[in-house]
């Protein structure tokens, strides 16, 4: 019986990091039990941040064998067509949540960076949608004086009872969004 090669999966914590591991196993191999240089072979899942790596990239493959016509005979022709606009259709959804997912991530970013503290009872921040995506506003609600206000809350007094910006709802509302798209 053959023996399986061992595989090696990779995880960093960018796709730049990726890309660089990637590379660095491509320029210059491994060094087996017997002290002999050995290159294998590479599949790069994921984003490629770097034409370096486009080589191994798993898409870039599947992309060449969708595009080779000498790959598929007329008899899967029609089957051929199907997939490739099931994956036409894939890549799009997936760009469509991305974009999703980014507006989401930059109304949770703006509402934890909109003060320097965390806000008393009487306030709460919130999304000011429309304008939001041009200028990245948020707003505060006064509950008290039933008021609303682009200035920041000031500081809460010593003692005063505070509530972290990631428990107030407009918070936990976005973040529910991204959870419903990933």
């Amino acid at each position: 019986a053959r023996k399986a090669k061992p595989r090696i999966l990779v995880c960093a914590p960018s796709n730049v990091a990726v890309d660089n591991v990637v590379m660095k196993i491509i320029q210059q191999g491994f060094l087996d039990a017997n002290g002999r240089r050995c290159n294998p072979s590479i599949i790069r899942v994921g984003r490629r941040q770097s034409d370096d790596v486009k080589a191994v990239c798993l898409e870039d493959h599947v992309d060449l064998l969708l595009n080779d016509a000498n790959y598929f005979d007329r008899d899967n022709a029609k089957y051929f067509h199907r997939v490739q606009s099931l994956i036409v259709a894939a890549k799009a959804e997936v760009t469509s949540i991305q974009k999703k997912i980014i507006k989401l991530r930059n109304r949770v970013h703006a509402l934890l960076a909109a003060t320097p503290w965390d806000l008393t009872k009487k306030w709460e921040v919130r999304i000011h949608e429309e304008s939001f995506d041009r200028t990245g506003r948020v707003y505060f609600v006064n509950h008290e004086t039933k008021s609303t206000s682009f200035t920041i809350p000031p500081e809460p007094n010593m003692g005063e009872e505070t509530y972290r910006k990631d428990t107030l709802p407009e918070y936990t509302f976005y973040v529910g969004q991204i959870m419903k798209l990933i």
